[in-house]
């Protein structure tokens, strides 16, 4: 159990150190968060925030929608067709030529 305490606060000590040089040792010109703060105002880095929140938003909704109908509705009832996961069409298979046994090597015999 001592060397459980003793290994989380080194971890905590470790870890604050490293925060500490990224909020206060210049790298170049400017710290690491405030470079970090500098690519974060730039325009392409909102547009892509925002975006990131638009997707959520979807995603959270469609995942709330898809649990309150699935509680609203009995599991055997009205069951919907799972999505498929595959990005290309299948293949239709085409029937097998006449005269062919599959390859089980059974002949019609007359």
């Amino acid at each position: 159990m001592i060397t459980r305490i003793g290994r989380r606060s080194l971890e905590l000590g470790v870890g604050l150190f490293a925060l500490m040089g990224f909020a206060f040792v210049p790298l170049g010109k400017k710290t690491g968060l405030e470079h970090l703060k500098a690519i974060l105002a730039t325009a392409p880095a909102r547009e892509a925030g925002k975006e990131l929140l638009e997707a959520s938003h979807k995603l959270r909704q469609r995942v709330l929608g898809d649990l309150a109908s699935a509680g609203a509705r009995d599991a055997g009832s009205d069951a919907r067709e799972p999505e498929s996961l595959v990005c290309i069409e299948p293949l239709a298979q085409a029937p097998p030529p006449a005269g062919d046994d599959g390859g089980v090597g059974i002949s019609a015999v007359h």
